[in-house]
């Protein structure tokens, strides 16, 4: 899908019904998908995100990732809330924060 990404992680209680393959935004901007889900326990699950590289910059390691519906059709999307400014960026293979939805 991108030709240079990076790999972002997060620990959820409830998935939501979101699948690999759905988009991951930033502002509003699509950035990435989701690339891999996994239950780690029987409490939780760890959701594997492909981020573009050029989008690194802008998410920093405060950021937080919540899972939305996208649309009339309720399919669900990987949001990626902004941390305060001036904080570094997020590294591959961070786990970022998580947050669960409404």
């Amino acid at each position: 899908m991108f030709n240079h990404t990076f790999h972002i992680k997060g620990i959820f209680a409830d998935i939501n019904g979101l699948s690999i393959g759905n988009n991951v935004r930033f502002s509003g901007i699509n950035v990435g998908v989701i690339e891999g889900i996994e239950q780690v326990t029987d409490s939780t699950v760890r959701v594997d995100m492909l981020i573009d590289e050029s989008s690194r910059k802008f998410i920093k390691k405060n950021a937080t990732a919540i899972i939305a519906s996208d649309g009339m059709m309720g399919d669900k999307v990987m949001l990626i809330v902004p941390g305060i400014p001036g904080q570094k960026p997020i590294d591959d293979k961070d786990f970022i924060e998580t947050t669960q939805g409404i």
